[in-house]
């Protein structure tokens, strides 16, 4: 609550947090972890990838079970870690919730961004001179999205993120 006091602007506190999610998904794209498992950190990204016949049906189901396991985990680990804070219904279990707008927009906001970064990350991995930006596009891509669509969705962009 002090952070939402202290950044009065919505606009520049979903700008910051964007920032800061960005630079995590880039960081783990980067990662050694991130290198050698193609950073699926997205049953989107994991089911393209499958559609594309680029992993197998097998690792696909893993990925998709272990990233609803680290989402579950996660929200786990900061209740414990965090206690009553998660619930307070401020923060709701970062619970996604649907602007004002409702459920068709953020569903449709929903797919528009998550079928632009699927473009986007496979259209720049698939260029020779510049797929080692793969990485830098997709943090870009979340940390614009968090500022500007998550009013209209709550910004989940991850079925695991939102099962958790």
């Amino acid at each position: 609550m002090a952070l939402r006091q202290a950044i009065a602007d919505p606009l520049l506190r979903r700008f910051l947090i964007g920032v800061a999610m960005g630079l995590t998904a880039i960081a783990i794209i980067y990662s050694p972890w991130g290198k050698r498992s193609g950073a699926h950190i997205n049953p989107a990204v994991t089911l393209t990838f499958w559609r594309l016949k680029k992993i197998q049906t097998w690792d696909a189901c893993f990925y998709i079970a272990a990233q609803c396991m680290g989402g579950l985990t996660g929200l786990w680990l900061a209740s414990i870690l965090l206690g009553g804070a998660i619930a307070d219904p401020s923060v709701n279990y970062i619970v996604t919730i649907p602007g004002r707008e409702g459920e068709l927009a953020a569903f449709l906001a929903e797919l528009a961004i998550s079928f632009g970064l699927m473009t986007v990350v496979l259209n720049v991995s698939n260029h020779m001179r510049i797929s080692q930006f793969t990485g830098i596009c997709a943090g870009i891509l979340v940390a614009t999205y968090i500022t500007f669509e998550a009013p209209i969705s709550g910004m989940s962009m991850n079925p695991a993120r939102t099962l958790a």
